[in-house]
Order: structure tokens, then C-alpha cells, then sequence
């Protein structure tokens, strides 16, 4: 028995586990996900010597465009107009910097360990649905409230700001979906489609709970699109389009019977802040500061502000606004490429979007459904929400892309490659 312990602390193993932990302890404290990402980027360094992850990372293009966004960041300290900032500003970034490199000296996971990886995070969500459910049941036993089912009520009962939540939930329908009806590759084990799509409508509902609305117009989006490729690619479209009848008449339902999401969508009007009457349009607060961000810009577009200069002049922009709703929160952009041009100006903003269009034109080249999906997922996200400011949704999109990126399950691909789009942007080759 021990022996078989002893031969499962291999090399690969180890990175294994320390892929898992990075992955389901995302939802979960940030500390947690914190020292499992240290423990990952450790479990990288020891996978080879040193001088073949020197080769790869010299053969790699990505990393080091990451890399100069990272220190790029970095660099704003120099300018930064609340007159510097601590290393918490770096650290928060530092996975711009450690996880390419990680990713890129690795060795291919195949495609059957990234189908154990996904499925530990969908298991870790369902799990933390479940758990919220539960402590929102026990509030509103005590309280007789109905708000603990819903919105930020919900997803605080473990700490997670109910969007973030939400959008683990797209993530994870998408995924489930995509093994049970279109991955044909190596599967370690197979998931009852009934099971699967049982999963589905669990997180489906759960996100009318959640009631952001965003997010539900765009698993919305997704689904349709999901269901009818299904329903062509198996020569069921009637089938997609009684389904998709189906899931329409359900969510109308939900929307007119859950009192208060229908609340939320109603006070949801296309107008701007105009005092604490629009504390729930998440629209008019958006506007504001949209406007606040790109006022700003205007006036330092090419350096910006630097990492904590930049919450300080919008601080400063929402008081002389009046903007009483971001005031104490201290509301960022809720725009992620606003809120980079604010951190380290059009510079930055031009090295990002280098970042995404790698990650893109790779997808396109390869037909790569999950890296596709999960850029624009985090393309659609980012122009209402500050995707990479807080570490919840920092690292599920980051690490997500980079593995994606990094280790496709395309099975064409030859077994060790990783970042073949580097290849041929950059003219090297990983192997």
C-alpha cells in the first residue's frame, strides 16, 4: 500500500494536484488560492532542469509579451499620481508574470487531465452553489427575509460577489455541454448525459437566483448558440429549437415570478446617475463611471495614473460628481480595458490587446473551442465589469486562458507542444 503512495509522488503528479488546488480553491479564500498558485509555479520549476526550461521559455513569445505588460505595471510607480504604491499593487499582478512562465515550461497535460481539471472545478462550484443555498435556507428560517436567495445576499454566503459566481456558472454549463455532446478526444471517465445536463439546469436556475442580469443575457446568448450547433452538428435542429423553445418559456417564468430579479430588471433603465433613486440601475451607475474613466484618460492618456493613483482620481472625480453610490465602495471603471488605459495608459492598454489578439488568432488557427469561448467570455465581461481587479475573477480568467492557451486538448496537436501559436507568430518552436 505504501509503495503504491510512494509511486503516485511523481513529478507529474505533483503538478497535477497542484493544478487541481489552483483550480478548486479559486471560489473558495484568496489566500488558499494564493498559496496554491506558489505551490503550482514550485511544481513547474521542478518538472525538468533548468537549462530545457530555459530552452522553452526561449522558444516562447507569449510569456514575454505578458511579461513586459507585468512590468510595464510595474513601471507606473515612477508616475503614479497618489505618489507611489505598495507591493500588494504588484502582487496582485503577479500572475501576469509567473503564470505564462509556468504554463510554458511544463510538460503537455493531456487532454484527459484537463478534462479531470475542468470537472474539479465544475464539482467546486456545484458544491459552493449547494453550500449557499443551504446558509441562505438557515437565514430565512431565522429572519423570515427572502433576499438571502438572492443576488449578493446568495453569493456572500461564501464569500463571492454574486456576478463572479454567475459567471462560473456560464463557464462551467458551457463546459459540461461541450464534453457530454462535442469533445470526441480521450475521456478518463464518462459523465451520464443525463447527469450532465441535470448540472446544467441546476446552474441555470441558480443564476436566476443570483439575478445578474448581464450575466443571465449572456449565458442566454451562449446557449443558443451552444444549442444549435449541437443541433446541426447532429442533424437534430428541430429538436435544438423545441429545447431552446422550452429553456425561453422557463427563464419568462422565472423572471415574472422571482419578485426580486423582476425588481432588478425593472429598475434597470438606460439614463444616468441622478441621486440614490438609482442605486439598483446598474446601468446608470455604469454610465457614470464609464464617463468618469474616459474623462480622465482624456487628460493622461498616453502614462495614466498608475495602480493605486488610479481608484484615487476616480475617487476624486465621483466626489466632485456627487456619484454617492461609488464613493465608499470606491468604485473602479467597471470596464477592464477603461480601467487598464487608467492604470498605465494607451502603453499598457496597446501590450494587453497584443496579449488578447495571441490568444485569438491561436484559437482561430487551431478551431479551438475552449480557448475561444473563454476570451470572449472575458472580452463580453470585461466591458461591464473590472474583470482582472479582484482575485476571484482575476485568476479563473487568467489561468483559464493560459491553460487553454498552453495545453489545448485538440488531439491533431502533437502530444508535447505547447503555445504553437508562439511558433508561428514569433517564428520558434517549443519542441
Amino acid at each position: 500500500m505504501s509503495g503504491k503512495i510512494m509511486r503516485w509522488f511523481t513529478k507529474k503528479n505533483i503538478l497535477f494536484g497542484a493544478l487541481i488546488l489552483s483550480i478548486v480553491t479559486i471560489p473558495l479564500e484568496n489566500n488558499w488560492n494564493s498559496w496554491a498558485l506558489v505551490l503550482f509555479c514550485i511544481a513547474a520549476i521542478i518538472q525538468q532542469p533548468i537549462a530545457e526550461s530555459i530552452k522553452r521559455l526561449k522558444n516562447d513569445g507569449y510569456w514575454k509579451i505578458s511579461a513586459l505588460f507585468f512590468l510595464w505595471l510595474v513601471t507606473t510607480w515612477f508616475w503614479d499620481t497618489s505618489g507611489g504604491f505598495s507591493e500588494k499593487y504588484v502582487e496582485a499582478n503577479a500572475i501576469f508574470l509567473f503564470g505564462p512562465i509556468a504554463m510554458a515550461v511544463i510538460p503537455r497535460i493531456s487532454p484527459a487531465r484537463m478534462m479531470l481539471a475542468m470537472h474539479a472545478f465544475i464539482a467546486a462550484i456545484v458544491i459552493v452553489c449547494i453550500i449557499c443555498l443551504i446558509k441562505s435556507t438557515i437565514e430565512y428560517q431565522e429572519t423570515q427575509d427572502y433576499r438571502f436567495f438572492f443576488y449578493h445576499y446568495l453569493g456572500n454566503q461564501m464569500g463571492l460577489n454574486a456576478i463572479y459566481l454567475s459567471n462560473y456558472c456560464i463557464a462551467c454549463i458551457i463546459w459540461l455541454l461541450y464534453y457530454a455532446f462535442i469533445y470526441t478526444g480521450p475521456k478518463v471517465f464518462k459523465l451520464n448525459i443525463y447527469v450532465s445536463i441535470g448540472i446544467c439546469v441546476f446552474l441555470f436556475l441558480m443564476m436566476f437566483f443570483l439575478s445578474s442580469k448581464f450575466s443571465l443575457a449572456l449565458i442566454t446568448l451562449f446557449l443558443l448558440l451552444m444549442v444549435l450547433y449541437i443541433g446541426r452538428k447532429r442533424k437534430s435542429l428541430i429538436k435544438a429549437v423545441l429545447i431552446l423553445g422550452l429553456t425561453g418559456i422557463v427563464s419568462v417564468v422565472l423572471v415574472k415570478n422571482l419578485h426580486y430579479l423582476n425588481w432588478r430588471i425593472a429598475e434597470t433603465k438606460l439614463k444616468r446617475y441622478s441621486g440614490s433613486q438609482d442605486d439598483q440601475n446598474g446601468l446608470a451607475l455604469r454610465i457614470t463611471t464609464w464617463t468618469t474613466a474616459i474623462e480622465l484618460i482624456k487628460e493622461r492618456p498616453l502614462l495614466g495614473y498608475g495602480l493605486k493613483g488610479t481608484n484615487d482620481a476616480l475617487l476624486e472625480k465621483y466626489i466632485e460628481k456627487k456619484f454617492n453610490m461609488g464613493i465608499p465602495e470606491r468604485y473602479n471603471s467597471h470596464n477592464q480595458f477603461l480601467e487598464i488605459t487608467l492604470k498605465s495608459g494607451l502603453i499598457g492598454l496597446l501590450i494587453f490587446l497584443t496579449m488578447m489578439g495571441v490568444l485569438f488568432f491561436s484559437a482561430l488557427r487551431r478551431a479551438d473551442f475552449l480557448l475561444m469561448f473563454t476570451l470572449i467570455h472575458f472580452i463580453l465581461v470585461s466591458q461591464v465589469e473590472g474583470t482582472l481587479e479582484v482575485q476571484q475573477e482575476l485568476t479563473f480568467y487568467t489561468f483559464f486562458l493560459l491553460l487553454f492557451y498552453y495545453h489545448p486538448i485538440n488531439r491533431s496537436l502533437k502530444k508535447d507542444e505547447t503555445g504553437s501559436s508562439s511558433k508561428r507568430l514569433f517564428g520558434h518552436s517549443h519542441l
